[in-house]
Order: structure tokens, then C-alpha cells, then sequence
């Protein structure tokens, strides 16, 4: 396989991920993911550990709220033999309650993988900053 289908398979599967979540897919989510699948933010705090409470949290936020904009780009892919990274950045928009939040930001996947299949086994989010956007982290 060539680094480049590698990228565009690593890509496939982020996309697959934000997909999963958005249709409140959970299965589709947790096959995404390894057993110890963990979100941390670049401040190094630790929003979970194992795949389990990561989907959920997930499918809590979109189960609370109503997304109504996401958007994704610039996919950068970094892949070589069985581990892989990609960062890229994101829009959202939703609607919590009464509130309507946007936060703008990039985030980063860690992948390995393993009898062929890619899967995601750590989320590094960019707690986006102040100016003009949101503090808080959705998805988290």
C-alpha cells in the first residue's frame, strides 16, 4: 500500500468518526475506536480513557443538543506502516437549551492499525481560544 492510499484511509476514517456521531450512531462510533481510546486536551487534562465513556460522550452531546453546522478541513495525514496522525480543523455550531455556541478549532486523531483495519486510539483536542469564540470544548 502506498503512503497516499494510507493518508486517504486514515482521512476515511476520521470522516467515518465525525459521520457516526453526527447520525448518533454509537456502534459506528465504537467500531471506530481501540479499547483504550482516550480524548485529552492540549492543556493535558484528561476528558476520558476508554472507548465506553468516549462514545458516550459523544452521544450525549448530540443527544442534548442540536448540531446545526458542522464543517471540517484541511486534513493533514501523516501515515507509516501501522501508526498514523492527522490533525485538522473544525466549525460547529448548536444549540444547548436556550444558547446558540460556535466554537472553531483543530483537533488531532492518533491511529493504529491492526489486521488492516485503522482505528482511532487518541483524540487531541485544541481547547479553542477566546477571542471571538466559544471556551467551551463540545464533544468532550
Amino acid at each position: 500500500m502506498t503512503e497516499d492510499e494510507m493518508n486517504e484511509e486514515v482521512v476515511s476514517l476520521i470522516k467515518k468518526i465525525n459521520n457516526a456521531w453526527l447520525d448518533k450512531d454509537a456502534e459506528k462510533l465504537k467500531s471506530c475506536f481501540t479499547d483504550s481510546f482516550s480524548i485529552l486536551t492540549t492543556e493535558k487534562q484528561l476528558l476520558c480513557d476508554n472507548r465506553d465513556d468516549a462514545v458516550k460522550s459523544y452521544i450525549d452531546f448530540v443527544t442534548r443538543c442540536e448540531v446545526t453546522e458542522f464543517s471540517d478541513s484541511g486534513y493533514n495525514p501523516q501515515a507509516s506502516d501501522d501508526v498514523a496522525m492527522c490533525d485538522y480543523d473544525y466549525q460547529i455550531t448548536w444549540k444547548d437549551g436556550d444558547q446558540v455556541l460556535t466554537a472553531k478549532g483543530s483537533e488531532m486523531f492518533f491511529l493504529t492499525r491492526k489486521d488492516g483495519d485503522w482505528k482511532a486510539f487518541l483524540r487531541l483536542i485544541t481547547v479553542p481560544d477566546e477571542e471571538g469564540e466559544n471556551s467551551e470544548t463540545p464533544l468532550a
